[in-house]
């Protein structure tokens, strides 16, 4: 499935630039909210974001200035970095959100000095060498611009992992069997959805309609709320394998708090969050 390539391109960047509010300083040690150990304080500088004002503190300040806190975070880590480029990520809206929240995620490892393996899988698996996370960002542009494509599973691409920090990009159509696999490998997972695939609310309704798998080009006449019941259970026992590891990933997410994104991605490459 093709996609609008110049679209495309312009949310992954849009993402990177985002990060760069969420990850500065000049030292990429200094990471304001997303860390693992408290450093310090310092004054308020322009462009800081106001979440990580030290509100007691600045009250306390007898000229009125303001102070944000700075975490430490370890640098410089190795990533494996797993994309789901297969055709029902090319459903509706998921590309867009699958290139705004790439473009948050590589901004911070690149931002962090982390070293990140990228891997495809739609038709085939692609492995490529470790790099930064622009350059990274850069070859998953060239990959989605070729096409959504295939219908490989996750499964195929855990088989490559070699162990260590790894995360995978991937959307709801992913079989458990896969999503337990690459838990199981210690993989943590952003599932990219839309809202179409979170269920619409048909009430009691007994409407049959022809779906169609973009995967697999089969289509069949489905009782629609029999359907979206089965796409509900499905996405609670989603959401049950990827608890505490995983995140569900939407447009309204991506848009209204991507600062989840960055946060999560340090929690799962470090190993934890402490305040």
């Amino acid at each position: 499935m093709l996609l609008d390539c110049k679209e495309f391109k312009g949310e992954l960047k849009a993402g990177m630039s985002e990060s760069v509010s969420m990850v500065s300083g000049e030292s990429p040690l200094d990471v304001r909210g997303i860390g693992l150990e408290y450093m310090d304080l310092r004054e308020y500088r322009f462009g800081d974001d106001v979440r990580w004002v030290d509100w007691r503190v600045s009250a306390r300040d007898p000229n009125g200035n303001l102070f944000v806190k700075v975490y430490r975070v370890e640098r410089r880590v190795k990533v494996e970095l797993a994309v789901d480029l297969t055709a029902s990520m090319g459903f509706k809206e998921k590309p867009l959100t699958l290139a705004r929240s790439l473009g948050i995620v590589l901004g911070v490892a690149d931002k962090l000095g982390d070293l990140v393996r990228p891997m495809t899988f739609s038709d085939e698996v692609k492995v490529f060498p470790l790099m930064s996370g622009r350059k990274a960002s850069y070859v998953l542009m060239r990959e989605a611009c070729s096409g959504f494509r295939g219908d490989l599973t996750l499964e195929e691409v855990v088989k490559r992992f070699r162990g260590g920090r790894s995360i995978a990009f991937t959307d709801p159509s992913q079989p458990l069997l896969g999503v337990k696999r690459a838990r199981s490998a210690g993989a943590s997972l952003f599932i990219v959805s839309s809202r179409g695939e979170i269920g619409w609310d048909l009430g009691r309704e007994e409407a049959r309609s022809m779906v169609w798998d973009v995967e697999t080009s089969r289509s069949s006449f489905l009782n629609l709320h029999d359907f979206m019941t089965a796409v509900r259970a499905h996405l609670a026992s989603l959401t049950s394998l990827i608890r505490g590891r995983g995140l569900i990933v939407t447009k309204d997410l991506v848009r209204w708090s991507p600062m989840s994104l960055a946060l999560s991605y340090v929690r799962w490459t470090r190993g934890g969050v402490r305040s």
